[in-house]
């Protein structure tokens, strides 16, 4: 009996301690596993960290750049030069767990373009030292990337408001700083007035008649409701033209004060011409620019220039006769000529007004008159290089004067150009000298480019109970989409950006 007792014992002793040494191995186990599960759990809770300070990263990246256009947006003029901008204010700044750094860089080539163009970088940088760079670039807005804008409706020589007719085609971006006034009418199918967006810094347009259902909006707009914005910013008129007068004359001072035309293509210029001007007629091929013209300082003084500008030998000359009236005839008494290896930077300025401007040009140019000077289109005013039926033309032309008239009293006229007219402060605008002549003998006012100007300027006259065109003309204006990015030479820009890429890097 006693040897039977010892042996259980010892049997239950090795049952225990085998259970608990399967326990402890499962203990050990759990140990293991829950390690290994913290050990995961810390991974994650540092991957996630990690996640989020990346995600951090680019959101300071992007909120950078956006403070680096308002930054280039606030300056008075657009930055010159090639070399990176670093503004102090916009470098290291706190912000939530990161930091913000800014840098401006002008495209290399800013000084040939005519729409300056920048790269602006925004930099952020996490608590954990994880740098993230967002790119935009951005181009200067130019006045020529609107097909119309006006500041001010109401027309100093009618005291009235201006009118968009039923008649009226609009092709490309409107802008109005005030009031516009439409009169539209039914038409099935709908012909709409605007092909493209309108907006407006001030004040609902001025239907007549009055928009009674959401489906009269077709009538006017392409878009039909949508085709229209209010409340947008204001955008002020430039003020003067001194840049085109320094672009001309290749040099900020130094202007001459004897009549003539002077050719400044060698410094770097254009063409600067010293007194009032007849006529200015362009006779040109794709090739070559070549206008002719002719001013009269005095009763007995003529003076006619001929200008050509080669582009296919990069080469301008210039020949001005001097013609004396001798009795009841014009002698030639002064004969020069001037030849120069290269071709103008497109700027041709006059510090009068400018009569008698009509013919067909090639290049990229653009034609401006001292402040509170006039240009008056006589005829036709096209480009040797069609852009209507060749879109990957070059040739573009602006002008810019307080007041550009056109003074062609019959049929259609044809302009293909950048028209801006006017000051912030001074007013001004375009307008058809025959606006008001009965019975009509004008047609149609065919642009091709845009109209720009301070006040409204008349084109014709109709009337609103019989839906007809009493004078003047009617309007066909189609926008000249080229403008978006390549408007002619030292145009005035709004002093605003549009950015037109962005990269994260």
């Amino acid at each position: 009996m006693l040897l039977v007792y010892a042996r259980g014992e010892r049997e239950r002793r090795g049952s225990v301690l085998g259970a608990s040494l399967i326990a402890l191995v499962v203990f050990v186990v759990l140990l293991i596993l829950a390690a290994a599960l913290l050990r995961g759990a810390a991974g994650s809770l540092r991957s996630a960290g990690r996640e989020r300070d990346r995600a951090l990263t680019v959101h300071l990246a992007e909120s950078g750049a956006e403070l680096g256009l308002q930054w280039l947006r606030s300056q008075p003029s657009p930055a010159a030069g090639t070399e990176a901008i670093r503004p102090a204010e916009l470098q290291n700044v706190a912000l939530g767990d990161g930091t913000i750094s800014v840098e401006i860089v002008p495209f290399a080539d800013n000084a040939k373009r005519s729409l300056r163009v920048y790269q602006v970088v925004g930099e952020g940088k996490g608590k954990t030292g994880y740098t993230k760079r967002v790119v935009y670039q951005v181009q200067e807005e130019s006045f020529a990337q609107y097909a119309y804008f006006v500041s001010d409706p109401v027309s100093p020589v009618t005291g009235s408001p201006t009118w968009f007719t039923w008649a009226d085609r609009m092709d490309g971006p409107v802008h109005g700083n005030a009031q516009l006034n439409i009169a539209w009418q039914v038409s099935n199918p709908a012909q709409p007035i605007f092909l493209s967006r309108v907006t407006t810094a001030l004040g609902t347009p001025n239907y007549y008649p009055a928009i009674s259902a959401p489906e009269d909006y077709a009538q006017i707009y392409k878009e039909g409701q949508t085709g229209h914005a209010i409340s947008v910013a204001y955008i002020p008129m430039p003020e003067g033209t001194t840049k085109q007068q320094e672009a001309a004359w290749g040099s900020v001072a130094g202007f001459p004060t004897a009549t003539g035309v002077y050719l400044r293509a060698s410094q770097g210029g254009g063409v600067y011409i010293c007194g009032a001007v007849q006529s200015m007629v362009f006779a040109s091929t794709p090739a070559c620019t070549q206008v002719t013209i002719t001013q009269q300082p005095a009763s007995d003084r003529q003076i006619v220039t001929t200008l050509a500008e080669d582009h296919a030998l990069n080469k301008s000359t210039i020949e001005s006769v001097t013609y004396t009236l001798t009795g009841s005839e014009w002698q030639e008494s002064v004969r020069d000529q001037d030849t120069q290896p290269t071709v103008t930077n497109g700027l041709i300025y006059c510090d009068d007004t400018i009569n008698g401007l009509q013919g067909v040009i090639a290049g990229a140019h653009t034609i401006a008159v001292a402040s509170g000077k006039d240009i008056v289109i006589v005829g036709n005013l096209t480009l040797a290089d069609n852009p209507v039926t060749n879109p990957a033309s070059t040739s573009v032309l602006g002008l810019i004067a307080q007041r550009i008239v056109l003074d062609n009293p019959l049929g259609d006229l044809s302009v293909q150009a950048i028209l801006l007219a006017g000051t912030e402060s001074g007013g001004g605008y375009v307008y058809n000298k025959h606006w008001n002549v009965t019975p009509r003998q004008q047609g149609t006012f065919h642009l091709f480019g845009s109209l720009l100007q301070a006040k409204g300027g008349p084109m014709g006259k109709f009337s609103a109970s019989t839906n007809t065109v009493l004078s003047g003309y009617t309007k066909d204006y189609r926008y000249d989409a080229r403008m978006q990015r390549n408007a002619p030479p030292l145009f005035p820009t709004t002093g605003r950006y549009r950015r037109v890429g962005w990269q994260r890097l």
